[in-house]
C-alpha cells in the first residue's frame, strides 16, 4: 500500500484539492502531506473525485481506447515509447490511490 506522503503527491498530482487555498477545500482538505481522508465523507468524496474525474482522464491518455490489458500485452510485445510508460504509469497510480483511499484508516 502507498504511504500517506505518496498518496498526498498522486493526489495533488491528479489536481486533488490538497490546501485550503485551492477551491473545494471543504470536501478534499487533507493535512499537510497526509492523503489520509480526515472522515468517511471525506473518503467518499476523494474516491467519488477519482472515479469520475481522474479515471476518465487516464483512460483517455490511452491511444484509440486501448485496455489496461492491451496495452500490458504491447509492453511485452516491446512497445516501450515513453508515452506508453507514462500512460501505465497513471493509470497504476490511480489505481494504487483507490486502493488506498478505500482501505487506509482514518488519522
Amino acid at each position: 500500500m502507498l504511504t500517506n506522503s505518496e498518496a498526498y503527491r498522486i493526489a495533488a498530482r491528479w489536481k486533488f484539492p490538497t490546501t485550503n487555498t485551492n477551491a473545494g477545500a471543504l470536501f478534499y482538505g487533507f493535512h499537510p502531506n497526509d492523503g489520509r481522508p480526515v472522515s468517511e465523507e471525506h473518503r467518499r468524496q476523494c474516491l467519488a473525485y477519482l472515479n469520475l474525474a481522474c479515471m476518465p482522464v487516464a483512460n483517455e491518455e490511452i491511444d484509440e481506447g486501448l485496455t489496461w490489458h492491451e496495452y500490458c500485452r504491447l509492453r511485452k510485445a516491446g512497445d516501450n515509447s515513453q508515452r506508453l510508460r507514462s500512460s501505465l504509469r497513471n493509470l497504476r497510480q490511480l489505481h494504487q490511490l483507490r486502493a488506498y483511499l478505500t482501505e487506509v484508516p482514518l488519522p
